[in-house]
């Protein structure tokens, strides 16, 4: 791991996050099953295939390009580059997604989620 993404870490008070990967600190709580997070992914720490039971919306903030992988139910894959020029993307519920940085230079790339119901 990078010296800026320990710094970034340190700065967020992020943690792991268990069973997904990355570091995350969680922000607001906007009613029953909605709610933000930061999120922050390195080249050892990313987030794996995983899917949700609520919408996600993504919004890339600093660091590296991300790739966002989504698999829908049908096997329908989806790849998004997240980087300061496409900040965002949408994971609707039930969707298979993994992000991973696509070209590390910085070694971190940070986000900020929402998820709804």
């Amino acid at each position: 791991m990078t010296d800026k993404a320990k710094e970034v870490i340190e700065r967020l008070g992020l943690s792991p996050l268990e069973g997904e990967g990355g570091y995350f600190r969680f922000l607001h709580e906007y009613g029953e099953g909605a709610g933000s997070i930061f999120y922050l992914i390195t080249t050892s720490s990313f987030s794996h295939l995983h899917s949700l039971t609520d919408d996600e919306l993504w919004f890339f903030l600093e660091g590296d390009e991300a790739e966002q992988t989504m698999v829908t139910k049908e096997g329908i894959i989806e790849r998004v580059s997240l980087d300061a020029c496409n900040r965002e993307s949408l994971v609707k519920k039930d969707v298979f997604q993994a992000t991973k940085i696509k070209n590390p230079i910085l070694g971190y790339s940070l986000f900020a989620t929402r998820m709804s119901p």
